[in-house]
């Protein structure tokens, strides 16, 4: 099972990377693409089960990682910011990406300057782990 974790984890750090390195060559696609986020109700609950999927796996990968704790906390809040996503109506969902998004695209230097950092943390942490 730490195997599935940790090609999730790894996958998750070239997520970020590959954003923000997308964010560079290609601006337009990404704004389409975080613009595109809940913009159904189908979409805004696959939105939540991967994030789920995500956090469950650096949940149970962290004791092996670098910084474990860290990223323990990191997954419990991605699990449960998502369940309470569930919970809402996709629609409230919306109106906050609505509000946010524009923010994160105004701002994409700190935004993507996050996603590299913490995609490059998340690979060294889970490659170069303790376990």
């Amino acid at each position: 099972m730490n195997g599935v974790a940790e090609l999730i984890v790894i996958g998750f750090g070239i997520y970020l990377l590959g954003l923000c390195a997308m964010s560079i060559t290609n601006r337009h696609a990404v704004d389409r693409y975080l613009k595109s986020f809940a913009s159904s109700a189908k979409l805004h609950v696959w939105e939540q089960c991967i994030r789920i999927v995500v956090g469950s796996a650096l949940v149970s990968l962290s004791d092996s990682m670098r910084h474990g704790v860290f990223f323990r906390w990191f997954g419990w809040i991605l699990i449960g910011t998502s369940g309470v996503l569930l919970l809402l109506p996709w629609k409230q969902h919306q109106r906050f990406a609505h509000r946010v998004v524009p923010l994160a695209l105004r701002y994409r230097f700190v935004y993507m300057g996050g996603a590299a950092i913490l995609g490059v943390w998340i690979l060294w942490s889970t490659l170069t782990n303790e376990g």
